[in-house]
């Protein structure tokens, strides 16, 4: 299966910094999506590293970030040859891999399926799927 790595990385760095926190249960999912696609992990880490530390230096004003929601733009990404409700899918485990959803998770998942032409409708689908199998709880951020 091919995937484009530039996309996938951008995405996934994307869900990884909405709820202003990476834990090592969320690279541990995040490396996972990658092994699913065949990509080497040490490659999509270094971009996703790249990604995340843009992404952490987007907004500062007076040394404070905006939110992320304000903060992350997408325009449409091409992935490559995958299915985009099981790609979903796997970002919303990522999501609840330290077993919460933040408001702003959601809101970059729903901007994720409108870059990949997804309905946002599938982006909360997979939401919910993720949540059951993990039961994760929503916070309010």
């Amino acid at each position: 299966m091919r995937v484009n790595l530039n996309g996938l990385a951008k995405i996934v760095a994307g869900v990884l910094w909405a709820d202003k926190k990476v834990v090592e249960e969320e690279w541990s999912a995040a490396e996972g999506i990658f092994e699913r696609y065949d990509v080497p992990w040490k490659d999509a880490k270094k971009k996703i590293e790249s990604y995340l530390e843009d992404l952490s230096g987007m907004g500062k004003e007076d040394k404070e970030l905006l939110g992320a929601e304000e903060g992350f733009e997408i325009e449409s990404v091409y992935l490559g040859e995958i299915d985009e409700f099981d790609l979903l899918s796997d970002l919303a485990l990522l999501i609840v891999a330290d077993k919460e959803i933040s408001f702003t998770e959601i809101k970059i998942l729903h901007r994720i399926a409108h870059a990949i032409n997804t309905p946002k409708e599938f982006a909360t689908a997979a939401i919910l799927k993720a949540s059951r199998k993990t039961d994760a709880g929503i916070t309010w951020d």
